[in-house]
């Protein structure tokens, strides 16, 4: 083995890419991983064409419902992603979630424009095959990310996390400018674009060692702020997008035009982070060709694990080094050097090292599961059925709600993580984070219970903006009691949750309610699968409301368990900075 090799054999059950051009190096990966994640949120555009299917093969609300559930089903495909890629290199990863995405979204447009009869199961098979490769393309980028800044890690999964969350408003967008009300066509575009990007750019991705120019940290760190202000840049205008176009009512010009403008931003955001690149004294020759796959030692996997530094999602690993401490661990008998590290990693094993059956066996990880699947679960099944929310209420601004839900999603998952963060660093436990999220929710659903089209523009703000805030504070919370050991499975159970949920509380809760009221209203009204006013939605809405608030006191008391443990932790922060 090389000195090089030697020297950078710390990714573990990879493949590296040996003679390499100047150009590539671990900011290149990142921008490549930035626009897939891009284009992997798209089960947020469910809302766009659930009518359109309701309609055209005349299924009931609670058949929508199934349908959409089985769309969120497919992120078990994902689970076997994990696997799949530490045997094989991440754009293998890759390509089979473009072909799985292909397949799913392919075969439902097919059924759509043809008009054939399918059974409702082939299409939850598709819908689940489409969602599931995005799965696998989240996967990839999220781990060559997390790989290559390790020092960043919060950083960098914060960045590709908002990138999810606003996929859903930019597709939205083009579609309502270039193919609105054409529905078939904005499938078709869910079908190509996202395939041809995840084929065109998934061999980019790689682990990728640190050059000499990424040891300087105010270089790296003016990059993240750059990139952080022009994802805020590009949901502000989003935003203004969205309410300009709401009360002036543009035609085709003003939407192409504002269109254009949000390509221009989303395009600049992508070359971020290549633009300040200061090229290498010896770049050598870009060996086309000669790119070669060398199987990488696993033993740093062992390394890895005895690390103290967490991959949750969102959050800075630099800022609190023991993430896993038991209520029985002296925390002061561990000395620390500097902040985010310890002296000795066998202390710092003995901290972390917790068993996967000792943390399912524990009450806070189940606290945090319940917490998740009642606010997660409500937030998801709102998602899925906001087209007929906003139908109910005679909106006709769905495609609007959608953008709205996708905006504030990235806003919750950037603003959360910083908040969280805040409250920890004042001396609160970060689980109080989830207490503000399901009393957030329970607002939501109240405000949308009520039916009023003023209401479902602050409704869906709010739910995207609570959903989003899930997937920052909940990992976050998993790597700090328990610790990075069995992280990665438990993030998966919790990852699953909100899907659970969601298919409890839509397909049996709000669909059936939603079917006994258009039952009702037709009967007086003689309109064919139809249901308007605030008692369509109405009662589910609130069921939903109570099923958060209770989740609101699991928080509460998992915050009162974990008390002694975060206090522990702000004291080491604050003798750490002294």
């Amino acid at each position: 083995m090389t000195s090089l090799e030697e020297k950078n054999g710390n990714f573990p059950n990879h493949t590296r890419r040996k003679g390499r051009c100047w150009w590539y190096d671990r900011w290149f990966a990142l921008s490549a991983a930035m626009i897939l994640m891009g284009c992997s949120g798209l089960s947020y555009t469910y809302a766009v064409y659930s009518e359109h299917i309701k309609k055209k093969l005349h299924y009931s609300q609670e058949q929508i419902d199934n349908i959409g559930a089985a769309k969120d089903f497919g992120a078990f495909l994902g689970i076997a992603s994990g696997f799949f890629y530490n045997l094989y290199p991440p754009w293998v990863t890759v390509y089979v979630g473009a072909v799985l995405h292909l397949f799913g979204y392919g075969l439902m447009w097919v059924t759509m424009v043809r008009d054939t009869p399918t059974s409702i199961w082939m299409l939850c098979l598709y819908m689940a095959l489409g969602n599931g490769g995005d799965a696998w393309v989240d996967t990839a980028c999220m781990m060559t990310s997390l790989q290559n800044f390790e020092d960043h890690r919060g950083t960098a999964m914060g960045i590709l996390k908002s990138q999810l969350g606003l996929s859903g408003a930019m597709f939205v967008t083009v579609y309502a400018a270039f193919l609105q009300p054409d529905v078939n066509q904005f499938l078709l575009m869910l079908t190509l674009v996202p395939t041809a990007l995840f084929l065109l750019l998934g061999f980019f991705l790689s682990p990728l060692p640190p050059t000499e120019k990424d040891k300087d940290i105010k270089d790296t760190m003016l990059r993240f702020r750059i990139i952080y202000g022009m994802i805020v840049l590009l949901g502000i205008f989003l935003t203004l997008s969205m309410i300009i176009e709401g009360r002036l009512h543009f035609g085709n010009c003003g939407r192409s035009f504002l269109t254009i403008l949000m390509l221009v931003i989303v395009s600049g955001l992508y070359v971020v982070p290549v633009a300040r690149k200061r090229y290498v004294s010896h770049p050598g020759k870009c060996q086309v060709g000669e790119i070669d796959l060398i199987p990488v030692r696993a033993s740093h996997q062992k390394h890895l694990d005895e690390k103290s530094e967490s991959i949750a999602g969102d959050f800075e690993t630099e800022s609190f080094p023991l993430r896993g401490v038991p209520e029985f661990v002296d925390v002061e008998s561990v000395e620390t050097s500097e902040l985010g590290n310890t002296k000795e990693h066998s202390e710092v094993q003995k901290i972390v090292d917790l068993s996967v059956w000792d943390c399912l066996m524990a009450i806070d990880f189940w606290l945090v599961n319940f917490v998740v699947v009642s606010g997660g679960g409500s937030g998801l099944a709102i998602i899925n059925n906001f087209a007929q929310i906003g139908n109910a209420a005679r909106s006709k601004d769905i495609a609007l709600f959608v953008q709205i839900i996708s905006v504030g999603s990235c806003f919750g998952r950037i603003t959360s993580g910083y908040v969280s963060d805040s409250l920890m660093r004042s001396g609160y436990p970060r689980p109080l984070c989830l207490f503000i999220i399901q009393i957030t929710m329970v607002i939501s659903c109240i405000l949308l219970a009520t039916g009023g089209v003023y209401f479902l523009y602050i409704g869906s703000a709010l739910i995207g903006m609570a959903y989003g805030a899930y997937w920052t504070v909940s990992p976050a919370i998993i790597s700090e009691v328990f610790g990075v050991k069995p992280f990665a499975i438990l993030y998966k159970i919790i990852g699953i949750s909100p899907t659970i949920g969601s298919y409890i509380l839509s397909s049996k809760v709000l669909g059936v309610l939603y079917d006994k009221q258009a039952a009702l209203y037709q009967s007086v009204h003689r309109e064919e699968n139809a249901c308007y006013g605030p008692q369509c939605f109405g009662f589910g809405l609130v069921y939903f409301s109570v099923i958060c608030f209770i989740g609101a006191l699991a928080s509460l008391w998992l915050t009162q368990r974990t008390w002694r443990l975060y206090n522990r932790k702000y004291q080491l922060l604050s003798s750490s900075m002294n």
